[in-house]
Parts: C-alpha cells; structure tokens; sequence
C-alpha cells in the first residue's frame, strides 16, 4: 500500500504545501508499546499512538498499544465506551508530525465510576440483533448512548451501552483509525441518555417553573382576610410566649419549601395554623 501512495504523495508536493509522512504500524495487544514497519500515509494525516484499556469489575485486565497513521482531529483526545455496569473500554490518543516520528505514550483518563444521573439501553449479543437487556447507569463523562459493534472474538458482537461524547464524536467521523483499533463500529451516532435524579442530597429546585409554582401557592394561602384574621389573633395575645407561639405557627405554615411536590390541599396550611395559634392563646388566657 506504501508502495502505491508514494507517487501519490510525490505528486501532491508539487501541488500543494503538504507531504506525506512514515509512520509506524504496529500493535500490541497486551502493552504499552509496539515495534513494526513504516508506511507511507495519506496526505492529510500524521504519525499517532493510541493506548486502551479493558476494565472488568472495576480492573484494568488488559492494556492495548497501537502505533499508525490518523487524521488530525484523532490526537489528543481520551474517553470510555461502557457496554455493561462491569464492563468499559477507556482509550487516549496522541500524536507527532514528522517523519517516522514517535508520538509520546497517550495518558489514559481515569476510571471515574460515580453515576452521573444519565442512563441507556444495555446488551451484549452474539447474534445480529441486540435485544435491550434494560437500562444501566452512565458514569463519569459517559453521558451519551452508543450502539456498535466489537469485533474482539472470532465473530462480531452487538452491543449497546454508555459513551462519553469525545468518543462518540470520533466515532462519527471515521471507523478507519481509533475506533478500528479500538475493535469498535458503531451502528449509527450516539444519542442522549435518559436522565433521571442522582441518589444522594436533595438537589434544591430552581427553575422558573418551579419558582412560580411556589409564588402561586404562596399567593394563594396568604389572603387578605387570612392575613386580617392572624394579625387578629396576635393583637388579642397579651402574653410574650403566647406572641411567640403564634409566630413560630405562622412562620411554619407561610415557610414554602420545595422538599417534595406541593398538592392543592396545602392551601389550607394557614387556616389551620390559625385554628392552633386561637388554641395557644385560649391555653394560656385560662392558665
């Protein structure tokens, strides 16, 4: 093939600024480097390294090394394709642009596992059609669907899963390079996970909507006449504690929060605070 871009690459020297360069090709399925012969590349591409990692149930069991010949907008760049919970690929690219240059080892990203509140279809397949085994949880950067395939066993295997988007982006460009070492195809362009609540502290809401759906419940429970009836409760209260009682009552039924959803019947909180704040009083008028 070398031998067939060489005229190719003479050829395009006088025409345009660019040549061709030699690079390695080579891999290493169990390592971090490999050794092989140079080849002539396309005009447009440069000398990469691409190192992967296979992780199964939180360890790395495999380091995968490949040494050729990329595009530009394949350097430099890292992600994770997970195809079950116990099952992810990691990978990071680099690159240099002379000839028969070494590009420098790539540093793989860390295995972050926290989910990140997106999740997608999972399946592992041998045969041509992936059923949906339900849904897993994304981590980390992994925040987009992915449905390929890999070809890492004597027959394709469809799978489907979470991906990260530095990695679905490649995968829309080319199949020729990373993803080719990768022993990944993709099926079609990722797509957006679901997203659904993180377990764990409450998350405060702030949305507009949000915001004028209190406002409206607010508004709603704080009516002039029940305004007129609570001031009247507390000129009547001849007592330090009695006033204190019926603020603390009215402070706790006027306090909208948004831990929960808030149904209709909570437009009644204020009345019954005033029916309290009327029994405080009462107590202690006869005490």
């Amino acid at each position: 093939m070398s031998s067939t871009l060489a005229p190719v690459c003479i050829l395009l020297a006088f025409v345009a600024a660019g040549y061709c360069l030699s690079c390695t090709n080579c891999v290493n399925k169990d390592g971090t480097t490999c050794s092989g012969d140079a080849v002539t590349c396309p005009a447009d591409q440069v000398c990469a390294a691409l190192l992967s990692s296979t992780i199964t149930a939180g360890k790395n069991d495999m380091k995968m090394f490949a040494s050729f010949c990329a595009p530009q907008q394949e350097c430099g760049v890292s992600g994770s394709i997970s195809f079950s919970p116990s099952s992810k690929k990691i990978f990071a690219s680099s690159c240099c642009s002379t000839d028969k240059c070494t590009p420098a080892t790539p540093t793989l990203p860390d295995n972050k596992d926290q989910p990140n509140g997106v999740t997608c279809p999972t399946c592992i397949s041998d045969s041509s059609k992936c059923i949906d085994e339900g849904n897993m949880q994304c981590t980390g950067s992994e925040d987009m669907c992915f449905a390929g395939k890999t070809t890492e066993t004597s027959s394709p295997v469809e799978v489907r899963g979470c991906a990260s988007k530095s990695a679905c982006d490649i995968a829309s460009k080319s199949q020729e390079s990373i993803f080719k070492h990768l022993n990944i195809t993709a099926n079609s362009p990722c797509t957006s996970g679901s997203t659904k609540e993180v377990t764990g502290e409450t998350n405060k809401a702030t949305t507009e909507a949000t915001k004028g759906t209190i406002n409206e419940v607010t508004n709603k429970a704080t009516t002039k006449d029940t305004k007129e009836a609570i001031n009247e409760v507390t000129n009547k209260a001849t007592t330090k504690d009695t006033k204190e009682a019926i603020n603390e009552v009215t402070n706790k039924a006027t306090t909208v929060t948004t831990n929960g959803a808030f149904q209709h019947h909570q437009e009644f909180l204020l009345p019954v605070a005033i029916a309290s704040a009327l029994i405080t009083f009462m107590f202690f008028r006869i005490k």
